[in-house]
């Protein structure tokens, strides 16, 4: 699972990724999210349907949801 490897919240890579922030962009973070990035159906599906209750949405959900609001 990526979101236990990576050991950022969801919100916080999304901002990362935003702001490009190199403290929390390491090599080998960048290279799990690379592996691991959604592809254009999920990202529709993420985007087309929000989490209804994040607060008891599954880790891998919430990680996605917020990585899907990454242009």
């Amino acid at each position: 699972m990526i979101v236990g490897r990576i050991k950022v919240s969801a919100p916080a890579m999304k901002d990362a990724l935003l702001q490009i922030d190199f403290a929390i962009l390491t090599q080998d973070k960048v290279e799990i999210l690379k592996n691991a990035a959604p592809e254009p159906d999920e990202i529709e599906m993420f985007a087309s349907t929000p989490l209804e209750d994040p607060a008891n949405s599954a880790a891998p959900d919430i990680f996605y949801s917020e990585i899907c609001k990454v242009p």
